[in-house]
């Protein structure tokens, strides 16, 4: 499963699943999320997107963000632990 968390609306968006995690999957849903229609950004201000996977490809993921005005942070401790609600109930409730 793939999903985005914003932290301040606290909405999710379902990005739907990948069957791997690389390099290619994470700019194809990064670039599926800048077109997702339940992603708001305002047009006018800048927004910073947090990912806890990314290392190595830094700059292509910013190059998806910065036309829409994006910045990125990579920070694996934030992700999990803004997350970590949201990946509890999604856990328990899959295991009933």
């Amino acid at each position: 499963m793939f999903f985005a968390y914003d932290d301040y609306s606290q909405a999710v968006v379902n990005l739907e699943g990948t069957k791997e995690l690389n390099d290619e999957s994470i700019l194809a849903m990064l670039k599926k999320l800048m077109k997702h229609k339940d992603f708001k950004r305002s047009p006018k201000k800048p927004f910073t997107l947090m990912s806890s996977c990314g290392q190595g490809i830094e700059h292509r993921m910013r190059a998806i963000l910065s036309p829409e005005k994006g910045k990125l942070v990579i920070d694996t401790a934030t992700v999990v632990k803004k997350t970590f609600p949201f990946v509890n109930h999604i856990s328990q409730s899959s295991n009933r």
